[in-house]
């Protein structure tokens, strides 16, 4: 084999594209992983992978995310009724690499790997079981790339994430007086990357990857119409850690197909407990949460070298092996389905737009502290994401 600048380095190239496309596309996979609804665009992106940069490539994109989820059924109010929330937000992220000789890459990661936005409002159904919940992330990866053999790259990055504007807000039950009970937070937490990416043949490639658990503790302000509190603080929520592995199969030189497996630990997470909650005092709330698995089917074809065209399926498990769950954070099975398309604009310039939808179904919901809620769950996602990258 050659060296990665000879003819191994252009079979690396032209598969690398196929697999970029398919790791951007595992946005439209939701991770219901039991408490936090979260998305992964470029999040989880395998830092080996890097070393398919010829002199310099930046990504810069954003996913726009629009979430209706509907209950109905009878609350912990004892009103039977339906509550509803439909948010939108846009999450953008940047991605770089620059590579420093024939060996080594570095490169910068920065994105939302952890996201969550519902609004029931003060629903008289749902207003003890929740009101509100948003959670908003930063990740700051670092990440370098070797090319240890012709057909075997190495990498690995640090994650450090800072999580905002996380509120879990509801009614105090049994004191409707009380009202809306507010409660907000932020936390910082770190965490590191590794994988690999292995080229098996000139058709068949492997990638498998890691990135550790994160263990925030969050710290705030808690407030409602009767009490208020600057020492509120939320711990016990971990964010699991992930495994990945991902076969390539480059079918002929304008068609790739990617089957993917990822496994988060999620095991770790047993009781998440409230501290100094306006009104409420000490909460905690038992979770006991399984591992989860997820799959991803992804294909891409070339049509020519300005135009291609990309879609798939992906399906996640839920961590929740009985119907304990709350309506605020709701896990369950998931489906999403996604197309895409891109356009190399330029030389250096490509341009990718992709859609997905998914959702789950009559899924039963028991609120875990005994309350008297008992009804069902539908959620829809949409989601747009476009990105523009530029390599030289």
């Amino acid at each position: 084999m050659e060296s990665p600048y000879g003819n191994t380095r252009v079979y690396m190239k032209r598969k690398i594209r196929a697999y970029v496309a398919a790791i951007a596309l595992v946005f439209s996979g939701q991770v219901n992983a039991t408490v936090i609804q979260y998305f992964w665009g470029n999040t989880y992106n395998n830092p080996a992978m890097m070393n398919a940069t010829k002199k310099l490539n930046v990504t810069l994109g954003a996913l726009g995310v629009n979430l209706e989820t509907n209950f109905w059924g009878t609350g912990a109010s004892g009103v039977n009724g339906r509550s509803s929330s439909n948010t939108t937000d846009v999450l953008p992220y940047f991605n770089a690499a620059y590579r420093l000789n024939s060996k080594w890459v570095v490169g910068l990661n920065i994105s939302e790997p952890v996201f969550a936005d519902q609004n029931f409002g003060v629903n008289p159904v749902t207003l003890y079981d929740g009101t509100k919940a948003t959670l908003n992330s930063a990740d700051i990866s670092p990440q370098v790339s070797f090319q240890a053999t012709p057909e075997l790259a190495l990498g690995a990055g640090i994650d450090m994430v800072r999580f905002y504007n996380f509120q879990n807000n509801f009614v105090p039950f049994g004191v409707p007086a009380a009202g809306n009970t507010i409660s907000k937070s932020t936390a910082w937490a770190a965490g590191w990357n590794a994988g690999l990416f292995y080229m098996i043949t000139k058709r068949d490639y492997l990638s498998l990857y890691y990135y550790s658990k994160l263990t925030p503790v969050f710290r705030g302000s808690s407030y409602n119409n009767i009490a208020a509190t600057s020492n509120y603080s939320l711990t016990g929520l971990p964010i699991a850690s992930t495994t990945f592995v991902n076969y390539i199969r480059m079918l002929t030189d304008e068609w790739a197909l990617s089957l993917k497996l990822s496994y988060s630990q999620w095991n770790d997470l047993n009781v998440i407990r409230m501290n100094n909650v306006a009104t409420s005092g000490f909460l905690q709330f038992p979770v006991y949460a399984s591992n989860t698995f997820a799959y991803t089917i992804f294909t891409k074809y070339q049509i020519n070298p300005q135009y291609a065209v990309m879609g798939g399926v992906f399906r996640d498990s839920s961590a929740y092996k009985n119907n304990t769950r709350t309506l605020l954070y709701s896990s369950t099975r998931f489906v999403a389905v996604f197309l895409g398309a891109n356009d190399q604009l330029t030389k250096n310039v490509l341009l990718q737009l992709v859609g997905a939808y998914g959702s789950f179904r009559n899924t039963p919901l028991i609120n875990p502290l005994g309350f008297p809620t008992t009804g069902h769950l539908n959620l829809n996602a949409a989601l747009v994401d476009f990105s523009i990258v530029y390599s030289v």
